[in-house]
């Protein structure tokens, strides 16, 4: 850990990611608030972030395509420099709702590659000695990022217009961009890259999961981990404080406080505990999915709120955990020559998930509560956890062999 910590080429790319996460967040949460201001809807408010996740089911083709072509770090900073004029723009245009939603579109496109470009930048810059480790910690920089980002922009939008927080924006991005460009070319012990076609990208990737059951397997359950668990707690961490443990808006914030800290625990527990060589690194991940979805609804039909916040807290945890585990095995196990192919692949399916989990159970919560929610949620995870290991190519097991 300590030589990871010492690896330049982490430092920077933790860096950008934390630096960028920070200003991204500054604006969103604020632009989301001033929408909400000019209108008084809440659907136009939170479309403010789901626009980005649209452009992000998109990227797959375009990240693909890109990443095999052009240095990775380079394209990073491209985004980032793309990100930060669009910024500017919607701080400029901000009475416009419509050009603003156009905009995002943009922003969330340039995004989603900005995050296949650094998966692929770690792979290229970080010694292959850390490579593992860096795949389980370089996330905690977002978490960090959005908390930071969270805390300042409540502060900033009562006193700054919203031109100057997209102008602060604007100039992360530009200090992110910076310290990806630092980071220079890729090393010459790096594997080119897959160059499909444009219109082969989807279809070469998909071909490079399906040739490899072990990757397809990180790849499915990083899909349901984010589409499942990250979407539940968008629907709950609204209704779980204020409908059943009747917290009040307070609670929300409480929530929200518990589950920044549960995602950069679970980051660190596999970047400590999780590697190649240590023994918690055998832990199937159908085995952490499980125990999660349990907690989940356990966080829900608990009455008392001290045991409601706790369960919900470790489910966000281990939920973190199965998606962190997952991806550094994706990085590490995957030939860098398909990454490029398989890793805007595998974020474009978990975001689709995520959208669709969100709008279908954001629905259902209202029809028939959440409680109702919750259990058709679990049961769903349940079943794609046992659909996933009926097509592993190996006998189900509770533990993994060590190497």
């Amino acid at each position: 850990m300590n030589s990871l910590l010492r690896s330049t080429a982490f430092t920077r790319l933790w860096l950008a990611i934390f630096v960028s996460t920070t200003g991204n967040f500054l604006l969103m949460l604020s632009l989301s608030v001033y929408v909400y201001r000019q209108t008084g809807d809440n659907f136009a408010a939170a479309g403010v972030f789901a626009t980005q996740w649209l452009a992000t089911v998109a990227s797959a083709p375009l990240s693909g395509w890109l990443g095999g072509r052009f240095d990775t770090s380079r394209l990073a900073a491209a985004c980032e420099l793309t990100g930060g004029v669009v910024s500017v723009l919607v701080g400029l245009f901000v009475h416009a709702l419509p050009a603003v939603y156009l905009l995002l579109l943009v922003r969330g496109l340039a995004e989603s590659i900005g995050k296949s470009a650094r998966v692929l930048a770690m792979r290229d810059h970080v010694e292959d000695d850390h490579i593992e480790r860096a795949a389980s910690m370089i996330g905690t920089a977002t978490f960090i990022g959005i908390s930071v980002g969270s805390l300042v922009g409540a502060v900033l939008i009562h006193h700054l217009a919203l031109l100057h927080i997209a102008l602060l924006d604007a100039a992360s991005f530009l200090l992110s961009a910076g310290l990806y460009l630092s980071l220079g070319r890729a090393p010459a012990r790096t594997t080119a890259a897959a160059r499909p076609a444009f219109n082969a990208v989807l279809r070469d990737g998909w071909r490079a999961v399906r040739a490899d059951p072990l990757l397809g397997r990180q790849v499915a359950y990083m899909i349901v981990s984010t589409a499942f668990f990250q979407g539940f707690h968008n629907i709950a961490r609204t209704l779980l404080p204020i409908t059943r443990l009747d917290m009040g808006e307070r609670g929300v914030m409480l929530l929200q406080a518990l589950a920044s800290v549960s995602f950069f625990l679970g980051a660190v527990i596999v970047t400590l505990l999780m590697q190649k060589r240590q023994i918690a690194g055998r832990v199937e991940p159908w085995g952490i999915s499980a125990a999660a979805a349990a907690l989940m609804l356990l966080s829900i039909l608990a009455s008392q709120p001290a045991w409601s916040l706790l369960a919900y807290a470790v489910f966000l945890m281990l939920s973190e955990v199965t998606y962190v585990f997952c991806q550094k095995n994706i990085v590490t196990h995957c030939p860098r020559e398909q990454l490029g192919l398989v890793s805007p692949l595998a974020l474009s399916a978990a975001t689709l998930g995520l959208v669709v989990v969100i709008y279908a159970g954001g629905w259902l919560s209202d029809q028939v509560g959440l409680v109702t929610t919750a259990v058709v949620v679990a049961l769903a995870t349940a079943g794609c956890l046992v659909a996933i290991e009926l097509r592993s190519p190996r006998p189900f097991r509770l533990f993994a062999p060590l190497p």
